[in-house]
C-alpha cells in the first residue's frame, strides 16, 4: 500500500492494511503481515497489536515467539487473570502446538479483531439474517470501524497522500459490502 510505503515510520497505515483483510474475512497476504511485523517494532506497547501479531506468529509455526508477544497482554492489569489470552498462554506453556493450539484458540474465541471496530451482533447477521457473515463482504462494524480510523486521522491531517490511499482502501471495502 502507498501509504506504507510513504510513512514506513507509522504504524496505523500498516495495521489498518493488515485489518482491512480481516474485516473483508481474508487471509492477509504476505505483504500485509510484513507491515504488521513492521508496525510492531514501531508501537511494541500496543495491546491490540500484540495479539495480532502473536495470533500470526502462532499461524506460522513460531510458537514461542508467540508466546513472548502475548504474555505482557494476557498478564496486564487491564484484564483479569483468567482472561482467553492468559488461558493461551498457558496452553502454550504446558506445549500445546498445531492443531491442538488452534482448537484452543478457537476455543476461546480468540480472534485477530479490527482495530476500532466494534462488533454489532445485528448488523452483522448477513443479507438472510441467519447470523452468518456474508463470505467476501466486510461485516458492517468493521467498516464502521475503519471509517472512525479514517476520521481520526483526518483531524490530525489534511488529507494527505496516506489518507487517500486508506480512503480508497476503505471504499473498496464498502462498495463490495453492497
Amino acid at each position: 500500500m502507498r501509504a506504507n510505503r510513504l510513512s514506513p515510520d507509522t504504524a496505523l497505515p500498516f495495521i489498518l492494511f493488515y485489518d482491512s483483510f480481516a474485516t473483508a474475512g481474508q487471509p492477509a497476504p504476505k505483504g500485509a503481515i510484513d507491515g504488521l511485523m513492521r508496525a510492531i517494532v514501531l508501537q511494541p506497547a500496543y495491546l491490540d497489536l500484540r495479539v495480532k501479531v502473536g495470533l500470526e506468529l502462532i499461524s506460522s509455526g513460531q510458537v514461542e515467539s508467540a508466546r513472548e508477544m502475548l504474555a505482557p497482554v494476557a498478564f496486564s492489569d487491564h484484564l483479569p487473570l483468567d482472561n482467553p489470552l492468559a488461558k493461551l498462554v498457558s496452553e502454550i506453556d504446558i506445549g500445546t502446538r498445531g492443531v491442538a493450539l488452534d482448537a484452543k484458540i478457537a476455543e476461546l474465541k480468540i480472534r485477530i479483531s479490527s482495530l476500532y471496530a466494534q462488533p454489532d451482533p445485528e448488523s452483522d447477521k448477513g443479507a438472510d439474517g441467519n447470523g452468518k457473515a456474508d463470505p467476501g463482504k466486510a461485516p458492517a462494524h468493521a467498516l464502521e470501524g475503519l471509517r472512525h480510523a479514517r476520521d481520526r486521522i483526518a483531524q490530525d491531517r489534511n488529507m494527505s497522500p496516506e489518507l487517500r490511499d486508506i480512503d480508497a482502501e476503505i471504499d473498496k471495502l464498502a462498495k463490495q459490502q453492497g
